[in-house]
């Protein structure tokens, strides 16, 4: 544990900074600490909040803090200069790139300084905290925070390219709290795979500057210890070198080499030969300023390769979303099932009337797909996904039919709003006949949520249960407000600890419909 005297963080202080010492109230989604200081406006007497890196609720700390907006009611930013009453809860971090001393910080990371069991409770406090604050809920039952592995539980990895002061290439993140990326020489959270594919390439200049010319992202896949997936992204034109140079040297970087394709499978059939678990190389698409049509491309191997979830084999791929951690998957699956299992009759479906399992922003379709293949699906006639990339809707296909399901899979390659549209023309030319209800709605969407039009679609056309699975509370309560302002109740939400030293939280929430009520003042489900 870090001593007062030992425990510097290298790095730059804000200009105008202030130095005070502080006691850490609570931790923020983002993961710093909240405290409090006087305020440094005398026209404003009251405590300026100050968010604080690497601290631990509980602890007095001596910090350099400065305003890093001009936003008056911005917090403040606090960089830790010694520890003067340290938590109980405070751990040596186990990667070097995670160090508070650290020159280059590695920003995957924000609270490998703190135990899994604290960090297991401020995921949940953080989690109630979002619903009571933001969607002016305090009443929901969060249930305790799942936890996984701690370490080597990460099986899917993007790596950024980074180019050193001496040319050469290297594989690595950016910089905590910064654009800047920097190469890393071990990473714990990664699957073991996959660190030791990291270590052979940033250990060997020669092969990784052939296998990197010209390109800007790595991405790695590993199903388990046999198989990896490897990914390529090229630079684009407009996309700039990453460097670690100072600004006065930049002139002196060297300049982008064109990637060729062949070299690199050239090489990458050398990286086999230490590591012979690679079983597929792939060209992927730029994430900015891709040209429209574009497709990954395979260069080498397998297309397609199987992962068990649940006793139950699924096909999966390179290009396409699928959860990081396997574990906390299967935890997300289990919880999904209860959810479904709790409000449906326990009697098997028969073959009379429809019972509609509809999964949004579905990607290759794993949480629908899971119910059907399990004892559950008996209960329902069909699932319904919709995913606005094609390639996860193909692959959700292909599964559906190794699963046997394929007479009752339905899965559309749009957007989730323009799935909603088609349908509401649907229905308004259908005259006498009366569209088809979902039994559950399942919805996943992107860290921004989902879109009003979304969940009044929802709101009025589900009967058993909406589930709503989500990688940000924020949006989640903000969401869920929206649920229970038309016509819905929050059961339940379960949060579950799937990326374990980061603040991130994965979060399974039930609502069912709230009991009706004749009270003509009540909101209407849709406007």
């Amino acid at each position: 544990m870090p001593s007062s005297k030992t425990f510097r963080a290298r790095q730059q202080a804000p200009k105008q900074s202030k130095t005070t010492t502080v006691n850490i109230e609570k931790l923020v989604y983002g993961g710093d600490g909240l405290a409090r200081m006087d305020s440094q406006n005398p026209e404003d007497p009251r405590k300026a909040i100050v968010w604080v890196a690497d601290s631990i609720p509980g602890e007095t700390v001596t910090i350099e803090a400065a305003a890093t907006s001009r936003s008056k009611k911005a917090p403040l930013k606090g960089i830790i200069q010694s520890i003067e009453a340290p938590s109980v809860h405070r751990v040596q971090p186990t990667c070097q790139h995670a160090l508070a001393q650290a020159p280059e910080r590695c920003g995957g990371c924000q609270w490998q300084h703190m135990d899994t069991q604290a960090q297991l409770e401020w995921k949940g406090t953080i989690v109630a905290e979002s619903f009571e604050r933001l969607a002016k809920l305090p009443n929901v039952t969060i249930k305790p925070t799942l936890g996984n592995s701690p370490w080597h539980y990460r099986h899917t990895i993007t790596w950024e390219v980074v180019t050193l002061p001496n040319g050469n290439l290297r594989l690595g993140f950016h910089q905590r709290e910064s654009n800047t990326t920097i190469a890393i020489s071990e990473c714990p959270i990664a699957a073991p795979p996959l660190e030791a594919l990291l270590k052979t390439i940033n250990n060997q200049p020669e092969l990784a500057n052939e296998l990197l010319q010209g390109i800007q992202r790595v991405k790695a896949r590993a199903t388990d210890e046999t198989t990896i997936l490897l990914g390529l992204e090229p630079r684009t034109d407009e996309e700039p070198i990453d460097t670690s140079y100072e600004p006065n040297t930049v002139a002196e970087a060297p300049q982008a080499e064109v990637w060729d394709s062949t070299q690199a499978l050239e090489v990458f059939q050398t990286l086999r030969e230490t590591h012979p678990n690679l079983k597929a190389l792939w060209q992927l698409i730029p994430t900015e300023d891709a040209p429209e049509g574009s497709e990954p491309q395979l260069l080498w191997g397998e297309s397609v390769v199987t992962t068990r979830l649940q006793n139950i084999e699924y096909s999966i791929s390179l290009p396409h979303f699928t959860q990081a951690q396997p574990q906390g998957t299967e935890q997300l699956l289990t919880t999904l099932h209860q959810a479904i299992a709790s409000v449906m009759p326990t009697e098997a479906k028969t073959t009379a009337g429809k019972t509609i399992v509809w999964d949004g922003y579905c990607g290759m379709g794993l949480f629908g797909l899971s119910i059907m293949a399990s004892p559950l699906g008996a209960q329902f006639s069909k699932v319904i996904g919709v995913e606005g990339d094609l390639t996860s809707v193909e692959l959700a296909s292909l599964n559906s039919a190794q699963l046997g399901i394929s007479h009752r899979s339905q899965w559309h390659a749009q957007a989730v709003e323009d799935y909603i549209a088609d349908w509401y023309l649907e229905a308004s030319l259908a005259e006498n006949l009366a569209p088809n209800r979902i039994t559950i709605g399942i919805i996943d969407p992107p860290r921004t949520g989902a879109k009003p039009v979304v969940l009044d679609w929802l709101a009025e056309h589900t009967d058993k249960a909406i589930i709503y699975i989500s990688c940000n509370p924020s949006t989640l309560a903000r969401d869920c407000r929206h649920l229970t302002d038309n016509g819905w109740q929050l059961a339940w939400v379960q949060p579950v600890d799937c990326f374990p030293q980061t603040y991130h939280i994965e979060c399974v929430a039930l609502l069912t419909p709230a009991p009706k009520t004749e009270d003509p003042s009540a909101p209407h489900l849709l406007r």
